[in-house]
């Protein structure tokens, strides 16, 4: 509770305590960037299990697991900035595989992404997967995106 005998010493720590937080921001000690978790999100029924950007290979790899309740085929993945992305043999896919089983788990990677990927840069792409129903033959697409840093 605050009185007028302790109003001086709630104040100066106000105070101080501010000119402390301000200061923190202005030198980048507080740029929510450096707290903010990676996080990679896909439409509903795939889910992205783990993601990486490497800055060695330029190269972005993405697990994606098919939650959607039917097999699909024809799956192409694109990722914002990274060309060819492709299926490796990795999980329940073989290499370049293009159909995933309902459960199945698949890593895919990109060919060298363009504007190269910087060491400790924030990444932030759009990503999109297209498939094909295997029961109905009715073709479909999920958007999503990835945000991390790029490891070395």
């Amino acid at each position: 509770m605050i009185t007028i005998q302790n109003l001086p010493e709630e104040l100066e720590y106000k105070t101080f305590y501010q000119l402390l937080t301000n200061t923190a921001a202005y030198f980048g000690f507080l740029n929510p960037d450096r707290f903010l978790p990676s996080k990679c999100t896909l439409g509903a029924g795939l889910s992205c299990a783990d993601h990486r950007a490497d800055a060695s290979t330029d190269m972005v790899d993405i697990i994606i697991r098919n939650g959607l309740g039917f097999d699909i085929t024809g799956v192409a993945v694109t990722i914002e900035n990274c060309p060819t992305v492709a299926a490796i043999a990795a999980g329940d896919c073989a290499l370049a595989q293009t159909t995933m089983n309902n459960g199945d788990q698949c890593t895919f990677r990109s060919a060298a992404c363009s504007p190269t990927l910087t060491d400790g840069a924030k990444l932030s792409v759009d990503v999109s997967v297209d498939y094909t129903n295997a029961e109905t033959s009715l073709a479909d697409s999920v958007e999503g995106s990835i945000t991390t840093r790029v490891e070395p």
